[in-house]
């Protein structure tokens, strides 16, 4: 006979418990926190109840019982490891090379947290990368080694093991639920960009340090009735528009590094937090980015398949113009905002990244039906599927929304040429190039060095906000109203003079 489990003390929780309390208080949201305690003292077969400054605690640091790794599940306290910094870079660095599928050994990995030691500035005598240092540092991170394998170069789509690969791609996708069939992928955003030749070449030039290039990882499923909340990566943990707010409390899922890019971590981290959002078995298409390790991952709904290399630009939906119609509708929303800035005289560039995020999220949301309906028929990837969507009717966004304004009767191009007009631009951009600016998207991800492993993962506290270094760039000398009479009249007088 199986000895009944002794009930748990109160009070000190398991990761995965306080989650679990989390996801009941998020489900229930007009539960006490002695009706939260009640609920935790049953479930977890507690010898006494919570107390409720303990509920109270658990609940305020919610995103970090929400987000755990899967190796953390049992732990009952935060592991203290000294030097942050430097566990992140070894982190990353280990998470790279697994991706390679480059075989990574405990002596390595001591070598290499002696080099990024030594780029942090940190003292050898406060360090000792022992075997058992490396062993918990593995078992801290869930690592275990891998055998190299070599890399494929370029891709011949017509190639027998291409087309074998795309065949069980589409067989697998035929198991699910178009609703139950997603793509994530990345693009980049010069949120502010004007339409103007000159001024955007001085940014494109410069992209890898631009302070207003964000990347955003989208996500959709087949019959576009599910778009996950995109994700925004930034340059800062709090740019100045934030008003010392978190991306979070602001209502954003969002993360920073210093180059903006997606990275390992943060890939993981969106994969885990995806999986809670589903919260059913699904499927997810994704490309095969230096940054898509997905490799000890524990996740409980989704099942992902990378799509063949090199393939990405025919097969991805959202690279089949879900993302350029939203890139489309966002810089729609940019010269309408401008043309608005240059009626009351004020500069029509200056777009924070915080308006920018709304706008984008607003866009997100109110993409029709029909743009991810026919995106996704293009790709041919529901060949196989019992339930074929038919094509719709594009409409890419519904005109009625307010914050979206867009005026139906009044064509894009329309809109776009009064700009230039007004603004004074002389070397404008052509509608084109301003919908999909050169380099916006070449620096979403890259495989990264050494120095560029280091640079995302220092804090330095003293640095300027990035927007408060960013130049504002204006062919347009903004004039009010009252300006422009005070400067005529001066005109006049010195002309009677």
């Amino acid at each position: 006979m199986t000895k009944p489990k002794s009930p748990s003390k109160g009070g000190n929780l398991r990761y995965e418990q306080k989650g679990k309390l989390v996801a009941h208080k998020e489900k229930n949201p007009t539960l006490t926190l002695a009706q939260l305690s009640k609920w935790a003292e049953s479930t977890f077969n507690l010898k006494k109840p919570l107390d409720p400054s303990t509920v109270s605690r658990i609940l305020r640091a919610k995103a970090q019982f929400n987000s755990f790794l899967p190796q953390d599940k049992d732990i009952r306290r935060k592991r203290v490891v000294n030097f942050d910094a430097l566990e992140e870079a070894l982190v990353t660095w280990v998470l790279q090379k697994q991706h390679q599928k480059i075989a990574t050994s405990y002596m390595m990995i001591q070598e290499q947290g002696k080099k990024f030691a030594n780029a942090l500035g940190l003292s050898e005598n406060n360090m000792k990368f022992s075997k058992t240092w490396v062993v918990l540092f593995c078992k801290r991170n869930a690592f275990r080694r891998f055998r190299s394998h070599g890399e494929s170069g370029a891709v011949d789509l017509d190639s027998p093991d291409v087309k074998a690969a795309i065949m069980d791609i589409k067989t697998e996708i035929a198991k699910y639920s178009l609703s139950d069939v997603y793509n994530m992928d990345e693009s980049g955003s010069f949120y502010n960009m004007p339409p103007d030749s000159t001024i955007a070449q001085k940014k494109i030039e410069g992209a890898k340090k631009d302070k207003t290039r964000i990347t955003i990882a989208f996500t959709c499923n087949a019959d576009g009735t599910d778009r996950f909340e995109p994700f925004f990566i930034g340059h800062a943990e709090k740019p100045r528009c934030f008003n010392k707010k978190t991306g979070q409390e602001l209502g954003f899922y969002y993360k920073s590094n210093k180059k903006a890019w997606m990275t390992g971590l943060l890939f993981q981290d969106y994969l885990r937090r995806f999986d809670r959002h589903v919260n059913r078995p699904v499927l997810l298409l994704i490309d095969k980015a230096p940054s898509h390790i997905d490799e000890g991952v524990q996740l409980q709904n989704v099942t992902i398949k990378p799509l063949p290399p090199n393939t990405t630009s025919k097969l991805q939906p959202l690279d089949a113009g879900i993302i350029a119609t939203f890139k489309q509708l966002y810089r729609r929303r940019q010269v309408q905002w401008g043309l608005d800035q240059l009626d009351i005289g004020k500069n029509p560039y200056k777009v924070d990244q915080l308006q920018a995020m709304r706008w984008m999220k607003s866009v997100w949301s109110r993409l029709d039906q029909s743009v991810f309906v026919n995106c996704w028929n293009h790709t041919g990837l529901l060949e196989f599927h019992p339930s074929v969507m038919t094509p719709l009717a594009t409409h890419p966004i519904a005109f009625t929304v307010p914050d979206v304004n867009i005026d139906p009767n009044m064509d894009f191009q329309q809109e776009f040429d009064l700009f230039i007009q007004q603004a004074g631009i002389r070397e404008a951009m052509s509608i084109e190039e301003f919908f999909n600016p050169a380099a916006e998207d070449s620096y979403t991800q890259e495989e990264l060095t050494d120095e560029e492993i280091i640079a995302l993962v220092q804090n330095d506290e003293s640095q300027t906000d990035p927007e408060e270094e960013e130049e504002v760039f204006s062919p347009y000398q903004c004039w009010s109203a009252k300006d422009k009479l005070t400067a005529l009249a001066q005109t006049i007088a010195i002309i009677e003079s």
